[in-house]
């Protein structure tokens, strides 16, 4: 009966899948995290610069459209891409609706 017992124990024993070793974690190594930082500092560089360079051009769209006024408008000149003013088209007068009250 011990002898059963003994042999019961052991086939349960050896039979259990040997031990994993921990798997070893993959290290990133100082030049790639170098390249990462540096291109992490470089894209926000970039965002900053372009933030400032829209708000540049949005102030000199604002002066041009000043200088156009209120009967033209800012454009651009189809064969040179200078900025140019061109007349606002006249809204037409929807059929059926009575004038506005002022």
């Amino acid at each position: 009966m011990k002898f059963t017992l003994l042999l019961l124990t052991a086939g349960i024993v050896f039979s259990q899948p040997a031990a994993k070793k921990p798997e070893t974690v993959p290290t990133i190594n100082a030049e790639l995290r170098a390249k990462y930082w540096k291109s992490q500092a470089d894209a926000i560089a970039a965002n900053a610069n372009a933030q400032k360079a829209n708000t540049a051009v949005q102030a000199i769209l604002g002066e041009l459209q000043t200088v156009c006024g209120d009967k033209y408008t800012l454009s651009g000149d189809p064969q040179s891409g200078e900025p140019i003013c061109v007349a606002k088209p006249e809204q037409k007068k929807e059929e059926g609706k009575a004038p506005e009250k002022k």
